[in-house]
Formats: C-alpha cells, structure tokens, sequence
C-alpha cells in the first residue's frame, strides 16, 4: 500500500553518474550490477532478512504501521514483514535502482535513495526496519540520525549488520599472503563497526532502550573462488590489494587460496558472518 504522504517528496530515479566515482557511487554500480543474480546467491541476506522481518512484528504498534525498510535490495525484509502485517504501509529504499525494480513485485512502494539522506519528511514513519544493509554507511552515525528523524517520537528501529569479526578467516589467510608476497599492506577490506560502537552511535541518533545481540553464522564454500564469487554476485565489494595488479595480484590470490585450504583442511572452506541484530526505541 503507499501513503502518498510519505512518498510525496520521492522519485524513483537514479541521480547522473560522474566522472571520478566517489565511494557511495561505485557501491551503487555495484549493487546495481548485483540485482539480477542477488537473490541467488545471497542466502544468507535472505535469512537475516526474515529474522529482521519477524523481530519487527513483535514490535510494529497496533494501528496500521507506516514502515520504511531501508537499503532493501530486493525486497525480501519487506516482503516477510508484509505477510506478518498486510495491513502495514510499507515503503522501501536503496541506493540502487535495479534493486528497487526488483522488488517492486513484493508489495509496498519503492523509492531509489539514499538512506544517508533520505527524502522522506520528519515523523513519516512508525518504525524502521533494514536487514545487512547498514554496514555500507559511509557513516552510521548518519544513518541512524537519518532513521531517527524519520521516526515519530516513540518510534522502534530493527535492523541487523555485519560486526567486526566478519570474513575473519579471508581477512587472516590475506593479510598472511600479502607478507609472502609482498604488498602495500593497505587493503580494501571493510572495517566492520564492533557492538558497543552500534550502541553508542544508536545513542547518539537519540535511541534508547536498545537492545543488541550478535550471532556468528559460518556458511562453507568450496574454494576461496567460490567465497569471492559469492561476495561479487551479491554486490559486496570483495577485497582486493591496494598494490598488487596483474600478475602482482594473481599471485596473492593464489596465495590466499593456499593459506586457507593450509588452515582449514581439504573440505568446504569456512566463512563467518557476525550478524548483528538490534532494536532500539527513540525517546
């Protein structure tokens, strides 16, 4: 259902792409180029996505919620959570607009932006609810100050992320590889915010009574390759050297490929995901 009061400053459209792209744009390109296979890889996305979607149904208020799913890729939190509350008015943003078209088939209305700087007037909403998307903020202090504002006074936030501690063994065996054969040593690996970082910026935005839970999930593949494809056809940005290229690069893929098959044995290759979930209340 839409509530044109919501929607009313939106339009589903993507901003010009520029020359030099800046961060928040090559995650765009990224997640855009990701939409046609994301839901075939993303299994793990899809579990977190309905776990949020149950959370927020214990919490949604009575009356027909207005709820906004932020970064909601292809639709799957929105979907969950509407078919736990049909009655809810659900709209759902992300920063990239294959995404948005894609889940356009699982009810609600779909805006393509930002939720760093979300369109949406002051008090829209009754809750916010977003499944692995926070992680990609440039700043999560924004974010949330950008859920906050949002909310209406009272208004619950239920979203889970990724904690530090995800991808510890490919962080391990790569920074292992990189002393093997060398490299700048700066990579592009992301650094995932740690749970007392989560609640105090929770904090800051102005959220209290919140409560947080972290819960490891290690999902097995058959080979560094297979990790890494994974990652790609999701849209996550896979790390890479800030040095290495051509050979240079081969190389230290090899190398890591090495070093995790050496620390883990022969079978399906261990990868942990360090799922965070959080729900929080604004004053």
């Amino acid at each position: 259902m839409r509530d044109e009061g919501v929607t009313a400053r939106c339009a589903p459209v993507e901003a010009p792409c520029r020359r030099g792209l800046d961060a928040r744009e090559r995650l765009k390109r990224s997640f855009s180029r990701a939409a046609a296979t994301y839901e075939r890889y993303g299994g793990l996305q899809h579990e977190t996505a309905l776990t949020v979607a149950r959370m927020a149904a214990l919490h949604a208020p009575p009356s027909p919620p207005r709820v906004l799913d932020a970064g909601c890729g292809t639709g799957w939190c929105m979907e969950a959570f509407l078919r736990r509350r049909p009655d809810a008015l659900v709209t759902a943003c992300d920063l990239a607009l294959p995404m948005v078209e894609r889940a356009r088939s699982k009810g609600g209305a779909q805006v393509a932006c930002d939720f760093e700087a979300l369109p949406f007037r002051d008090d829209a909403f009754h809750m916010v609810i977003s499944s692995l998307a926070y992680q990609w903020a440039s700043s999560l202090d924004n974010a949330l100050a950008e859920a906050a504002r949002v909310l209406a006074p009272g208004g619950t936030l239920v979203f889970a992320t990724l904690a530090s501690g995800t991808l510890r063994e490919l962080r391990g065996c790569y920074r292992a590889a990189e002393e093997i054969v060398g490299g700048t040593g700066r990579t592009s690996f992301m650094d995932f915010a740690a749970a007392p970082e989560v609640e105090e910026a929770l904090r800051a935005a102005g959220f209290r009574y919140a409560e947080l839970e972290e819960r490891p999930v290690v999902r097995r593949y058959a080979g560094l390759i297979d990790l890494l494809r994974t990652l790609k056809q999701i849209g996550a940005l896979a790390p890479a050297a800030a040095g290495p290229a051509g050979l240079g690069a081969r190389r230290l893929i090899e190398e890591t490929a090495r070093l995790y098959k050496e620390s883990f044995g022969d079978g399906p290759l261990p990868a942990t995901y360090n799922v965070l979930y959080a729900r929080a209340r604004l004053a």
